[in-house]
This record gives structure tokens, C-alpha cells and sequence, in this order.
């Protein structure tokens, strides 16, 4: 890890240096750019798509266990549709496996 965090550190340096006489030489940022013009720029990151309700409009499932009680709570629960069950599992990171994402309706 301290190799890394060296190397890490030398090469901020490295391309602060390059950035540094780019600006003062435009033949060599012409060369810069053209050597670096091959490189792929990677992959755009795609958003991530939104699913279910916002976490603002999800039951508060404490509140609902406390008042209805265990059995109260199940019954509630199985009333609820499968993409509130989703969100509140995702909200309160009840499915460390992601296995509700194969659930159906």
C-alpha cells in the first residue's frame, strides 16, 4: 500500500508537470495531445434508473411494527405491493445478496 501511495504521488507530479510546460509550450502540447489522442476516454457511467417510490413516501416500517404489533406487522406486510416491500428493503439494506431482484409480481 505505501508503494501505491508513492507512485500514487509521483505521477501527480508527473502530470502536473506535463500540464505545467503544456501551457508554457504549444508545439508540446500539440505533441502531448497527439500522443495521447489513441487512448480510449473510457466508458460514460450510466445513471443510475430510479426505481419504486422515493424513500420519503415509504412507510416507516418501526412505527407500523410498534402500533400493529408482530402478528399485526406480517399481516400489513403481505398487504404491501412488491415494489414498496422492494424499496423498503432496499432503503433500510435488508438483502445484502440482491436476491429480491429476481422477485416477480
Amino acid at each position: 500500500m505505501r508503494n501505491q501511495k508513492a507512485l500514487m504521488v509521483m505521477l501527480r507530479g508527473l502530470v502536473k508537470l506535463l500540464s505545467d510546460e503544456a501551457d508554457r509550450n504549444p508545439k508540446f502540447a500539440d505533441e502531448l495531445d497527439a500522443l495521447l489522442a489513441p487512448l480510449p476516454a473510457g466508458k460514460p457511467r450510466r445513471k443510475q434508473q430510479h426505481q419504486g417510490p422515493p424513500v420519503k413516501s415509504l412507510p416507516d416500517i418501526h412505527t407500523e411494527y410498534s402500533t400493529k404489533g408482530e402478528s399485526g406487522f406480517r399481516s400489513w406486510l403481505r398487504e404491501q405491493p412488491i415494489e414498496i416491500l422492494r424499496a423498503l428493503i432496499r432503503a433500510h439494506d435488508l438483502d445484502a445478496r440482491r436476491r429480491t431482484a429476481k422477485w416477480s409480481s
